[in-house]
């Protein structure tokens, strides 16, 4: 059992959900859904609901059945020590992977968008130092910081969306025929597995309260997600069209800052760093709490502090040399799409059919 600087009631790990999902929402969903289902992108938030509704629903079943235990506990439970290590090792390998991606991204933002001449090692750096001192903190800390941080960036968020939708064009929206079917299943691939990162969040599952309403809860959160990635999808594709949204890189803040109009530039630009910044803070901190309680799995640990620094100059070191380039960050960002749908959609469905044959669940 975790202790009481550890624990979280279920409605924050649902509001750290929804937060986290915002950095990797506003980066690679327009692009990547306009690509594949043009003028149809924005459909394709509404397929992936359907499945996360399903996941959530696999999520209550499991935790219904083992109620004080984590995700990797209930992997172990199932399917055994020898494939409970195998799944666990492989989710502390994408966790890792991820938090260094979200790193490298926040940095190389930071500095092209306002410090030109700064090196990324810097901004890197600042945010792992505090991210450092969070995991110290306890997880209870984070989420008590969350719980500010999300209104602050859904207020920002609906605000930006509801300016710029008055240069937003109608008719980039249509047609949408039958033979948009396979383009928006395709284009749904990243929003399902935005709604994947659910399940690494449960790996905490042990440390959570009030698990008992995830099906409730996480239908509230999985809905208004569905609704903020359809307008993070509208936004740039109503305002630029969606083959010039697929080619660009962050097409929602260029829809955004272009509301000229309205005399207020500046602070919009402002709520954009905001929404970089925090969501970031978010995202990279949700990984490695996971990172380290699956550390803390492995080694049988009482607590993850020994392993903060560690595993926080390995997740820094990961980020300087994971790519090369910005290019190369963008493709394995693509690849990792469909290795988060496994782990994250995947592997929790084959645990509920296996449960279910081996009458564990």
């Amino acid at each position: 059992m975790a202790n009481k600087k550890d624990e979280i009631s279920l409605r924050q790990l649902m509001l750290i959900y929804i937060l986290l999902i915002g950095s990797p929402a506003i980066r690679l969903i327009p692009s990547y859904t306009a690509k594949a289902a043009k003028q149809a992108s924005w459909v394709a938030p509404l397929v992936s609901l359907a499945v996360s509704l399903i996941l959530i629903l696999i999520l209550q079943v499991l935790f219904n059945r083992y109620k004080n235990e984590s995700l990797l506990d209930i992997v172990q439970n199932i399917l055994g020590k020898y494939f409970a290590t195998i799944i666990n090792v492989v989710w502390f390998i994408l966790i890792t992977i991820l938090a260094a991606i979200y790193v490298r991204y926040y940095s190389e933002r930071m500095v092209t968008s306002l410090f030109p001449n700064t090196s990324t090692i810097l901004f890197s750096c600042i945010l792992l130092l505090v991210l450092a001192l969070v995991l110290r903190a306890g997880l209870a800390i984070f989420a008590r910081m969350n719980e500010i941080f999300l209104p602050v960036v859904i207020t920002i968020y609906l605000v930006m969306s509801i300016l710029v939708f008055p240069e937003v064009r109608i008719k980039n929206f249509y047609p949408i025929t039958y033979k948009d079917i396979l383009p928006i299943f395709s284009a749904s691939m990243a929003t399902t597995a935005m709604f994947g990162y659910v399940t690494l969040l449960f790996i905490l599952g042990d440390k959570v309260k009030g698990k008992d309403k995830i099906k409730k809860l996480g239908f509230q959160s999985n809905f208004l997600l569905a609704f903020l990635l359809c307008l993070t999808i509208l936004a740039p594709v109503g305002v630029f069209g969606a083959d010039l949204v697929a080619k660009m890189n962050f097409p929602y803040f260029s829809a955004v800052k272009d509301i000229s109009l309205f005399g207020i530039i500046e602070r919009v630009e402002a709520g954009i760093i905001a929404i970089w910044i925090l969501t970031d803070f978010s995202i990279i901190g949700s990984f490695l709490f996971a990172g380290l309680h699956i550390i803390n799995w492995i080694f049988k640990s009482t607590t993850e502090k020994p392993f903060v620094n560690v595993y926080v100059i390995i997740t820094f070191i990961l980020s300087m040399y994971i790519a090369n380039t910005s290019i190369e960050l963008a493709n394995l960002s693509n690849v990792l799409v469909y290795i988060i749908l496994f782990f994250g959609i995947i592997v929790p469905v084959l645990l509920f059919v296996v449960g279910k044959i081996r009458k564990l669940i």
